[in-house]
């Protein structure tokens, strides 16, 4: 995570305060109240242009670690496309690797958007696999809180803990590459709670009047559902994965049940459930 945050236009009220220790200017807070703000947040990101933006935004910076710490409070802002960011809380925190010294990262954040996010994704610093995972499966709902730490590279931590509630989640079908193979299942209307680490993690899945898409497995993909409710645990043990749901309630308009699944799977490789 890295920024170097240059604004070319804006208008309107800024509030600046400054931590400077040893000659050295180590944290800046800016309270906002801008419009027509034309800011890129790193050189190789597009533009992000708002027709509006207000709340706090704090930057803090250990120039021996080189550990880099970021704060939004109430922040909103609005897109000239007229998306809405709702205004919520952000900490982030990382550290570069430095000599022997492992990268680490930790996060805690409300009230985020994914929808906008994943809108705005192009012009914000959150690294290439995410963002090519936002565009393809553009998800929508509210990350309503989340709370993680890592060591090592974002992208393949060696160790990390994640826990959190999404609420409204709808995330898109991918059509099958092939007539004869399923897609990448959808979803619409769901709220996810999870808790998850390296060594695996538990979550439980509900939902309400949504949607399952399965493309390439009914001839009519989209199924309504009137109840679902999941519960899984998993553990992971090198290229092994266990995964239990000993939890699973279902409703619709023409079926309804409960059942329990366990399964072992390779990564690559052949795997086995039951049910």
């Amino acid at each position: 995570v890295s920024l170097d945050a240059r604004v070319r236009e804006g208008s309107g009220a800024l509030r600046a305060w400054g931590d400077v220790r040893q000659g050295q200017l180590v944290g800046v807070a800016l309270d906002m109240g801008l419009y027509s703000v034309d800011v890129t947040l790193r050189e190789n990101l597009q533009p992000l242009m708002l027709r509006s933006v207000s709340g706090r935004l704090a930057v803090r910076q250990d120039f021996d670690t080189r550990a880099v710490e970021i704060t939004t409070t109430k922040l909103e802002f609005e897109t000239h496309d007229g998306v809405r960011w709702p205004g919520g809380n952000l900490w982030l925190s990382h550290t570069p690797p430095v000599g022997r010294g492992a990268e680490r990262g930790a996060i805690k954040a409300d009230r985020l958007d994914l929808a906008m996010l994943a809108q705005i994704a192009n012009r914000l610093p959150l690294g290439e696999k995410l963002h090519d995972a936002l565009a393809k499966h553009a998800p929508q709902g509210l990350l309503e809180r989340v709370d993680g730490e890592w060591e090592g590279p974002l992208e393949a931590p060696r160790r990390y803990q994640v826990r959190g509630r999404v609420s409204g989640l709808s995330v898109t079908a991918e059509p099958a590459a092939q007539a004869d193979h399923a897609g990448r299942p959808g979803l619409s209307g769901a709220t996810v709670d999870f808790d998850a680490n390296q060594a695996g993690g538990s979550a439980t899945f509900a939902m309400a009047g949504g949607t399952l898409s399965f493309p390439g497995v009914f001839e009519e993909p989209l199924v309504p559902i009137d109840e679902l409710f999941v519960r899984a645990q998993w553990k992971v043990d090198g290229q092994r994965i266990q995964v239990q749901v000993p939890n699973v309630r279902f409703a619709n308009a023409d079926a309804q049940g409960e059942a329990r699944l366990f399964w072992r799977t390779s990564v690559p490789g052949t795997s086995s459930s039951h049910a």
